[in-house]
């Protein structure tokens, strides 16, 4: 059975449980959504309409308390019938939206997790237009990082480093290391022409400071640490006073005065220049030692040089955005999700303790993009039954043609053409030509846009077959165990399902990546997976 509760969109907090007959919901690897209905057949309602006799509170200030538009969110728990006390597994969560009330009811549009961290905007705190004529020129800068890691170093900048921006969401891929990053965008330069990024930063440290330049393909780091070493020494000071009678007399006094006695200056400068299939990284330590005599003057110095040293590495991965891109989390996370080989992710609900939800990011490697599982799900379909039920199949024509377009206009707009004519080319039953588009007008850079258009071609190359069927959450096998209760399986997951007698598809188990799963208040559990290439070609 379900059960629905509010809680506080920043903590996680649980609050009251909410009764609610009749709604519908689904969840996919990128997003999730909830709907309710009147009443059965009704038409689906946008969010969440509820009677007032829904809503907590015994005063209007109580009731507009308990549905705050984004202070509160809803979640859904799955309890199985083999814990009727336990809280379940939740299974979908989000805030409640900008509400529109009547004196009957009052409706709550539901925001996803995913489409809250699109409303929060990469940009260094208290740095927009604060810049020389008012320009926001901060850039944020991540090297060598994996795809989910540069996934959570975005979602903390947005959140939990933002005054009011806590959500309750586990980074666990945090500094995570990869050779994998979204090309950077370059920065305009003098005279409106692009020659590749070029930046220099500087910062202090307790005993001396790291600065970064880059400079295109090419990044210098410099850390300079300064130790000295002193001395408190008694020295006899001479000093001029005017007496009684006006006259000018000298004296001594005895004084403590800290002198420098050695001082060790150590530059280390790291020089990363990325060739098209690995880094040359050059490494210069300069050691310079200063020598005072007994009252602290200089009176030399001494230097020596360790280097340069030469190693050659995996090129070296760089992620920048500038806060004048004013570029959204969400954005971010779904650009780095459409890259060739690019990660699932999914923010996940769990219940961390008795009274508080949380979301964990949950997402591939750079070496397997697709979530981990602890286990594959074995279903059957046979024409007198089986654990899926209504199976259908949606068949498509391949393509064989993208066309992408990015970043401007007319005739200055970025175009690309990802193409593969193997099968318009075979010499036995060709297939006709078919040519698609893809617009994404706010990717600036080339290497981003042909990597979104392979992604994109790589999904209509072949003849695909897209299944779908229905499963009880409900379902218990011949001993009386839940077969495969909610919260057992998410989409991103791989099935084995095993199909016989079905009219266009031959016989066999095939595996197959569940892509969405939707349901209403029963235990009717609806799958769709994603397309596969079809067996019968």
């Amino acid at each position: 059975m379900w059960a629905a509760y509010l809680y506080d969109t920043m903590t996680g907090l649980l609050r009251e449980r909410l009764d609610i007959p009749s709604f519908q919901w689904s969840v996919t690897v990128t997003d999730s959504g909830f709907t309710t209905t009147r009443d059965i057949g009704a038409d689906t309602m946008s969010g969440l309409q509820l009677p007032w006799s829904q809503i907590p509170g015994g005063t209007p200030a109580a009731r507009a308390a308990a549905i705050q538009p984004y202070k509160r969110g809803i979640v859904l728990f799955w309890q199985t019938g083999d814990d009727p006390d336990g809280m379940g597994t939740p299974i979908l969560a989000g805030a409640l939206g900008t509400r529109t009330s009547s004196r009957d009811d009052v409706s709550l549009p539901f925001v996803s997790m995913p489409s809250l961290l699109g409303e929060r905007l990469l940009v260094h705190e208290s740095k927009f237009g604060t810049g020389r004529g008012h320009t926001s020129p901060g850039t944020w800068r991540w090297e060598n990082l994996s795809w989910r890691g540069l996934a959570c170093e975005v979602i903390h900048a947005c959140t939990q480093a933002k005054p009011g921006g806590t959500l309750p969401i586990d980074l666990p891929w945090m500094g995570e290391g990869g050779t994998h990053g979204l090309p950077a965008d370059s920065t305009s330069t003098s005279g409106g022409k692009t020659t590749g990024v070029k930046r220099r930063t500087r910062t202090a440290t307790a005993d001396g400071y790291t600065e970064t330049v880059v400079d295109g393909s090419k990044t210098t780091v410099t850390e300079r640490h300064v130790s000295r070493t002193t001395a408190v020494k008694n020295v006899t000071e001479t000093y001029t006073y005017t007496g009684s009678d006006g006259t000018k007399r000298t004296k001594t006094r005895q004084k403590t005065k800290t002198i420098t006695t050695g001082q060790t200056t150590r530059t280390k400068t790291t020089v990363t220049d990325n060739q098209q299939d690995y880094a040359k990284v050059t490494t210069t330590t300069t050691t310079v030692t200063d020598a005072y005599d007994s009252d602290g003057n200089k009176t030399g110095s001494t230097t020596s040089t360790d280097g340069p040293h030469v190693t050659y590495t995996a090129r070296q991965t760089t992620t920048e955005y500038g806060d004048w891109e004013t570029r959204t989390c969400g954005s971010i996370l779904k650009a780095i999700t459409q890259q060739a080989g690019g990660p699932d992710m999914q923010l996940r609900p769990y219940l961390h303790d008795p009274s508080h939800i949380r979301f964990r990011l949950e997402a591939g490697s750079d070496g397997d993009p697709y979530l981990l599982q602890e286990r594959v799900l074995g279903l059957d379909s046979s024409p007198y039954g089986g654990s899926i039920e209504s199976i259908e199949m949606d068949h498509a024509a391949p393509a064989m043609r993208v066309y992408a377009t990015g970043s401007g206009s007319g005739s200055a707009a970025m175009c690309c053409l990802e193409q593969d004519l193997t099968l318009c080319k075979q010499a036995t039953d060709p297939w006709p030509l078919r040519e698609t588009t893809l617009k994404a007008t706010s990717v600036k850079l080339w290497d981003q846009l042909a990597g979104e258009a392979k992604v994109r071609l790589a999904s209509l190359r072949h003849p695909l077959v897209q299944v779908s069927g229905v499963i009880h959450a409900d379902d218990t096998d011949q001993a009386g165990n839940i077969l495969h209760p909610l919260g057992s399986f998410w989409p991103g997951e791989v099935f084995d399902i095993s199909i016989t007698g079905y009219p266009d598809w031959p016989d066999g188990t095939y595996r197959m990546r569940l892509m969405q799963m939707s349901g209403d208040q029963t235990d009717t559990v609806k799958l769709k997976f994603d397309p596969v290439e079809d067996p019968t070609i």
